[in-house]
């Protein structure tokens, strides 16, 4: 779709850095306008002490939601993983089929000296062509890394007002190798003319293999979130763009990914305490390339009903996502995640608002083609997150930044780095 990738880079690299300008411009207005109370500015004062009361003791604002300015902050978003589609795909392997024609003779008996007679013979003839031979693989589907719809990904359980930029690097994503046995097919003709002469054709079609493939998957995401409902509720838009490279020619392609259109309610949204109770559904359209198998194309609709949670003591905090996929095609496989996420929240009041040490967990659990022959496959797949979230400005725009590793096998890539910035409005 985009032929020059050194323009996309570019394009990509100049929203980040329009992205970044809004919320340094946001940090330089922060110290001109009111500040929700207590202020990051107010974490550092002095204690207070009121006068008429003798025995007052110093009394610090705690970091709470407010503290950070508002529920905005109180905690960063989920961080992403990759989990590890594949599909059963026939791949033409070219080879050299050799071709042996026998042809046999009885040769006539003579009366001599008349007729002598013809002994028997045999003549034996090999010519080679080129063919194909069909090959089942299973490769990784790099549509999907490159669709960014797992509700989870750079999302909170709380409805928030923002819009963000995200940046994907998926390092060796690999798939597996596949062979085919060779063949081989004998035709007999029948006799022809007055000598009974036979032919035999024997075609050899050698056997073919397929080695595991490696890709490399870059992809940039754009979006928003709107609340409303007086902040009650959501509605957020995925728009992603991807880039491959790999060792086989098919894998290089530059695309749009499948868009996912996010709506989130809350339950339970505590402005005190940051506690957060929320529920919604993810709906990811194909507008992407369609994924090829053995059963034909998919180009799915994902269903992604989730249920999210924020859970805060002082500066900790806890939040999970759990959600189930639901795909419209009976051939897709259908999903359960489990993304836990654990930090710590520390005001600086520097050039960062805070910073945030990050830990999660993400657990991807098929429900169903779970023995590996069916068009589309996922592995029991846990992955580990780590990073740290920085609040930008007054706190409101948040730049994260880390990695995520798979922890079991058979692992489906190295490793995956990531970038993403919220601004909110």
């Amino acid at each position: 779709m985009f032929g020059n990738k050194a323009v996309v880079r570019g394009f990509m690299a100049s929203a980040a850095f329009l992205f970044w300008t809004v919320s340094s411009a946001e940090a330089q207005l922060r110290f001109h306008r009111p500040c929700p109370e207590p202020c990051i500015e107010d974490l550092t004062k002095p204690p207070v002490v009121d006068p008429k009361k003798k025995d007052a003791e110093p009394v610090l604002q705690p970091v709470t939601t407010a503290a950070l300015g508002d529920s905005f902050t109180s905690v960063p978003y989920m961080m992403g993983d990759y989990y590890g589609y594949s599909a059963q795909r026939i791949v033409s392997v070219p080879v050299t089929a050799t071709i042996t024609t026998t042809i046999f003779n009885p040769g006539t008996p003579g009366s001599p000296p008349s007729f002598p007679g013809v002994p028997p013979s045999t003549t034996t003839t090999t010519s080679t062509i080129q063919s194909f031979q069909s090959v089942i693989v299973r490769d990784t589907i790099l549509s999907r890394a490159g669709s960014g719809f797992k509700v989870a990904d750079n999302e909170s359980p709380r409805p928030t007002d923002r819009v963000f930029f995200t940046y994907n690097y998926f390092h060796n994503l690999s798939g597996g190798g596949g062979s085919a046995p060779g063949s081989t097919s004998t035709f007999v003709l029948p006799p022809v003319g007055q000598v009974p002469t036979t032919a035999t054709i024997v075609t050899n079609i050698p056997s073919a293999f397929v080695p595991g493939r490696v890709a490399n998957v870059h992809r940039e995401m754009f979006g928003f979130e709107k609340t409303f409902l007086g902040g009650m509720g959501s509605i957020g838009v995925r728009v992603p763009f991807f880039q491959t490279e790999g060792g086989d020619g098919s894998f290089g392609a530059d695309d749009f990914g499948d868009m996912t259109f996010v709506t989130k309610i809350a339950l339970l949204n505590d402005i005190a305490t940051g506690n957060v109770l929320s529920t919604g559904l993810a709906v990811t359209v194909p507008t992407g390339p369609a994924i090829n198998t053995i059963a034909g194309d998919i180009n799915s609709t994902l269903l992604q009903p989730f249920v999210g949670y924020i859970v805060t003591a002082g500066n900790f905090y806890f939040q999970g996502i759990h959600s189930i996929v639901y795909p419209t095609n009976d051939n897709d496989v259908k999903l359960f995640f489990n993304d836990f996420g654990a930090g710590y929240v520390i005001p600086t009041g520097g050039l960062f608002a805070y910073v945030a040490p990050n830990l999660e967990a993400h657990i991807a659990t098929p429900l169903n083609f779970r023995d590996g022959n069916d068009p589309v496959f996922v592995n029991d797949t846990v992955t580990l997150t780590g990073g740290v979230h920085l609040g930008l400005g007054a706190g409101r725009s948040v730049l994260s930044l880390g990695l995520a590793v798979p922890v079991t096998h058979p692992r489906t890539m190295d490793v995956e780095g990531f970038v993403q910035l919220n601004i909110g409005f």
